[in-house]
């Protein structure tokens, strides 16, 4: 029996303690290809040929003032989408055409990486439930999608999607109307679904979603109350928001409350001085030039402003409302200059 090279443990029978070679040069050979094979875990020079690259971006819209944050490790632990803030159409988001996804082969410690593209992963974050799919018109499929075990995490219901139309191209106005649509149903239904919890008396289970759509539509119920200030109107008389510039008031005409803010909201073409009322819009008349005008009928534009006449110029017809008062009486004081130039010519 052989011996123990350490005391209390015995070798099995048979077993050898060591090897002679028979050939030098293959027991070295052999034992640089087992120290290589050690120190670089038997890898071999790989390449990949990843193609041309993407000339475009993925873009992330969205059209409700609500932020949504989507953890979905480890390529987006914490995915934010941006809340689109009062007075803007949309807030947006880029991603990459192709994301790089990690992954390790089975008994090698070494990371490597595949590419994937970045429309299922866009997929993969508004709506889960319909993933892998890359389809844009997907996002506006309705009812139960996929596997349907990932309905309440459906953000292209509450006016989020993916797109590959820049924010400054025309052609995206036709999608925010049909994701506008979209938004419509789903805040319908949430309203409803918050008159049906009042109804049974199961307030508690009302979910701020709820609340939310019920601001959507700027509806009051017993269920739901507004938490911003009201005021009286000074010209109509009428409830409205505080701070707004103007409202339309119960006939459906344009109460006009801060001129100079409403001003700069709509185009400087369309008004110079806001009257504190404006009534609907009457039926054109024919248009005159300004040498057709006297004096007269332009102090009248001046005293008035609310002439709609149009004036001459080089260039052709230009509506009096373009031109401020100041402006009205360089003309009118050009015109008086021109009649006694042509009195003192006929003397």
């Amino acid at each position: 029996m052989a011996s123990s090279l350490l005391p209390g443990i015995p070798l099995a029978p048979g077993q050898p303690t060591a090897t002679i070679a028979q050939n030098q040069d293959i027991a070295r050979r052999e034992s640089r290809g087992m120290m290589e094979n050690a120190n670089h875990r038997g890898n071999r020079l790989q390449t990949q040929d990843e193609g041309a690259q993407a000339n475009y971006v993925i873009y992330v819209y969205n059209l409700l003032n609500l932020e949504h944050v989507v953890n979905q490790p480890p390529l987006f632990p914490a995915f934010r989408i941006h809340p689109c803030e009062p007075g803007h159409k949309f807030s947006v988001t880029a991603l990459p055409a192709y994301v790089k996804e990690p992954y390790e082969k089975p008994g090698d410690s070494e990371r490597f990486y595949k590419r994937l593209d970045g429309r299922k992963c866009a997929t993969s974050l508004l709506n889960p439930d319909i993933y892998p799919s890359a389809e844009w018109s997907q996002q506006l499929v309705e009812g139960p999608t996929g596997n349907n075990d990932c309905s309440n995490t459906n953000l292209n219901a509450k006016g989020v999607f993916w797109s590959l139309t820049p924010p400054n191209d025309p052609r995206l106005e036709s999608e925010i109307a049909l994701f506008k649509k979209r938004v419509v149903k789903t805040m319908n239904s949430l309203v409803l679904q918050g008159d049906a919890l009042a109804a049974q008396n199961d307030k508690k289970s009302i979910t701020p979603m709820m609340h939310f759509a019920m601001d959507y539509f700027q509806r009051q119920a017993e269920w739901h109350t507004t938490l911003e200030h009201f005021v009286s109107c000074p010209n109509c008389g009428e409830r409205i928001k505080e701070g707004i510039s103007y409202h339309r008031n119960s006939g459906g005409d344009r109460c006009i409350i801060d001129p100079e803010r409403y001003a700069k909201m709509v185009s400087l073409s369309q008004i110079a001085v806001a009257p504190a009322f404006e009534p609907a819009a009457p039926a054109e008349e024919p248009k005159r030039r300004l040498e057709e005008m006297t004096e007269s009928e332009l102090q009248a534009a001046t005293a008035s402003e609310t002439v709609d006449d149009l004036t001459a110029s080089p260039e052709g017809f230009v509506k009096v409302g373009e031109l401020s008062i100041e402006d009205l009486e360089k003309l009118i004081k050009a015109k008086k200059a021109t009649a006694r130039k042509a009195a003192t010519a006929k003397k």
